[in-house]
C-alpha cells in the first residue's frame, strides 16, 4: 500500500465535504472551512495501492462533485481547493508548502 496525502485548500467555507476512494470514505466532514493565513482547511491521508486511483469530491452545500485522478507512488500528494464553482486539484512528488 502507498500513503496518500490529500489537503483540502482555498475556497473552502463552512462546506459540507466527503472524499472517497471506491466505496470507502476517506474523509467526511459538515463545516470545512479554509485558514486563509495559510490556505489550508484539512489533511488526512490514506492508504491506497499504487497506481490509478479515482477520489470523489463531493461538496454537498454547493451541490459540486468532481472525480480527481491521482497516479499514486509514495509521497503523492494532492491539493483540493474550490475555484468558483468547481473543484480544482493539483498533484506533486513533494508536500506542498504553505505559509
Amino acid at each position: 500500500m502507498s500513503q496518500l496525502a490529500v489537503v483540502l485548500e482555498e475556497g473552502f467555507d463552512g462546506d459540507e465535504v466527503a472524499v472517497r476512494v471506491g466505496d470507502e470514505i476517506a474523509f467526511s466532514s459538515d463545516r470545512v472551512t479554509t485558514r486563509p493565513q495559510i490556505g489550508v482547511a484539512q489533511r488526512f491521508t490514506v492508504d491506497v495501492r499504487p497506481g490509478p486511483v479515482v477520489l470523489n469530491v463531493e461538496v454537498a452545500s454547493r451541490g459540486l462533485v468532481a472525480d480527481v485522478p491521482v497516479d499514486v507512488r509514495d509521497g503523492t500528494h494532492v491539493g483540493i481547493s474550490i475555484a468558483g464553482d468547481k473543484v480544482v486539484h493539483r498533484t506533486a512528488d513533494e508536500p506542498f508548502r504553505y505559509a
